[in-house]
């Protein structure tokens, strides 16, 4: 036999070969293994969302007013129809009392129907919004300021309290009977003195 040649070169076993790792991804994009984040879109989303939100807000507001126009316009048309009756009620009240009044009972008559109208007027401002609490406080202080007025709500109270069936409308007669029982004191006070309580 011949001498032995130089033994045979071992090669390891070759691994699976990996795919190359691509470094165009964002961290990001890595982690979750979501597409790339594009921060200019999410802006865009951001603005369009806002943008909704604002037409909403609009369009709530637009509907708020549309309602409380309505309610006034309601209340207007009623007002005035119960206007024109007193109206027509004081210029005859035998038309509502059934009778020829004379001329003191006449006068006593008108001066109520006023009295009522001069009321329902303040009620309607203050059922929309017109007129807040401290101006209805002031004008009945200037109302029952007079003894005439002082001697017409006790006699139209009950009406009022009955038909006060909403919580606005409850308010609005608290601050006649408020107003009223601070005039009807031994010494009425004025909207202008100092010593009247804050309206509530």
């Amino acid at each position: 036999m011949g001498p032995a040649g130089p033994p045979a070169e071992r090669h390891p076993a070759e691994s699976p070969r990996r795919p190359a790792v691509r470094f165009d991804r964002s961290a990001a994009d890595l982690i979750d293994g979501g597409p790339p984040c594009d921060h200019r879109d999410m802006g865009s989303d951001d603005l369009s969302l806002a943008l909704s939100l604002v037409a909403l807000i609009a369009a709530v507001a637009s509907l708020a007013l549309q309602a409380r126009d309505m309610f006034a316009t309601r209340h207007q048309t009623i007002r005035g129809a119960q206007l024109e009756l007193v109206r027509m009620a004081i210029e005859e009240p035998s038309v509502y009392l059934g009778y020829e009044p004379d001329s003191a009972l006449r006068i006593q008559f008108a001066h109520r129907g006023y009295i009522n109208v001069f009321l329902k007027y303040f009620e309607l401002g203050f059922l929309t919004g017109t007129l807040g609490a401290t101006e209805v406080h002031h004008q009945m202080a200037d109302l029952f300021a007079n003894e005439g007025p002082r001697e017409v709500w006790p006699t139209v109270q009950p009406t009022w309290r009955t038909e006060a069936t909403s919580r606005r409308k409850r308010r609005f007669v608290e601050i006649v009977e408020h107003e009223f029982s601070l005039a009807s004191r031994p010494t009425p006070l004025t909207a202008d003195d100092n010593s009247r309580p804050e309206p509530g």
